[in-house]
């Protein structure tokens, strides 16, 4: 049993193809798989394959499976015209089906959540992973200004599987220039820049390394799609990320507030007791707030308070906490640090608070 091609009518084309399964036939019975579609583009293919393999393997039954190709085929050069069109236009309507699809799942991703880092890189998986390229890239500006900030990658390997990866901005970055803030669709190369409210964020850039490779117009504006999503995701991050921030930290002097601290010392004493290290806490409070208030005025104290958070960063370490408790309270979380280093510490930052005076008011202690 062989393949039968039919095409009958002008809308209408189809292939049926069996072929009998090994050792089904020992049993006394035969048994068939067998194929069936009606999609052109599949049918035609599979008639180019048969009057190959047939040319190859069977000469002498090619003349025959030609005629039946005749009798089943429309002679019409105009209809086979309108067959190749329909093949072609499915071909497209599939192909933005599918890039509709990517970019559904990229804005499910970034309505789902404000991770900005699971969300670009979600989206340049898509991106790379529909437009079958060989690597997408998103260079974030910091805010503001035209510095990188950092740079997600996604790369397609030989194996066909993907990876991303976040970069920093001391990484090998490759330069995009975005001077002219204007797409850039090159041969192998397409350039979008990530635009909010008319000021630049970030490049959107995908490369592809296939001989001849041009962006076709349903890629070039899912890629801008794309953009204009993550522009919006970007900017609700970093909003949130903001918000974050003025909820943990004390607005006048920049260390973290009273809540922060609760929680940062609740992890530390957990984190000391697991690994049997030692912690250690300074309470610090500014000398004379109130007179220095009722002497100078309230911005004369803020300006005080803003001097001894300072002078207390400059002499700890990064992994030591500071914070202002209230009022003109303070305090220093140092890990893994016992009694004696933490009142060297303790010295050196009253000793830095009275070294350095303050405008209009001159020297401020601290105990």
């Amino acid at each position: 049993t062989g393949p039968f091609v039919l095409v009958t009518e002008p809308r209408f084309c189809g292939l049926l193809a069996s072929q009998a399964i090994d050792g089904e036939k020992d049993r006394g019975s035969a048994a068939y798989e067998v194929v069936w579609t009606f999609d052109p583009n599949v049918v035609f293919t599979a008639i180019e394959y048969l009057m190959a393999r047939f040319g190859v393997q069977r000469p002498e039954q090619r003349e025959g499976f030609e005629a039946l190709l005749r009798s089943s085929t429309p002679a019409s050069s105009s209809l086979r015209l309108a067959l190749a069109f329909m093949t072609k236009l499915t071909v497209l309507m599939q192909r933005q089906n599918v890039l509709e699809m990517a970019t559904n799942r990229i804005s499910s991703a970034i309505s789902s959540s404000l991770e900005l880092e699971s969300i670009l890189q979600s989206a340049l998986e898509e991106v790379g992973g529909a437009l079958k390229a060989r690597r997408a890239a998103l260079v974030l500006w910091e805010e503001g200004t035209s510095l990188p900030e950092g740079m997600t990658v996604y790369e397609r390997h030989e194996q066909e599987t993907h990876s991303a990866a976040v970069a920093g901005p001391d990484d090998e970055n490759p330069a995009y220039d975005d001077s002219e803030h204007e797409l850039n669709a090159s041969a192998g190369l397409l350039e979008v820049p990530v635009t909010y409210r008319n000021t630049v964020v970030g490049v959107l850039a995908v490369e592809d390394d296939l001989p001849g490779r041009n962006w076709e117009d349903e890629e070039v504006r899912m890629v801008k799609t794309v953009s204009d999503q993550l522009a919006v995701a970007i900017s609700n991050a970093r909003l949130f990320r903001q918000m974050e921030m003025q909820a943990m930290t004390d607005s006048l002097t920049g260390l973290n507030n009273h809540r922060c601290f609760q929680s940062r010392l609740e992890h530390e004493l957990k984190l000391a007791d697991r690994h049997h290290h030692q912690v250690s806490l300074i309470l610090l409070d500014l000398d004379q707030l109130k007179r220095i208030n009722d002497t100078y005025g309230h911005m004369a104290g803020d300006a005080a308070l803003c001097h001894v958070a300072s002078s207390m960063q400059a002499e700890v370490r990064e992994v030591d906490v500071c914070a202002r408790y209230g009022g003109e309270e303070f305090c220093i979380i140092l890990p893994m640090c016992n009694r004696d280093n933490a009142l060297d510490v303790a010295e050196r930052v009253r000793g830095a608070i009275a070294s350095t005076p303050v405008p209009r008011i001159g020297q401020v202690t601290a105990s």
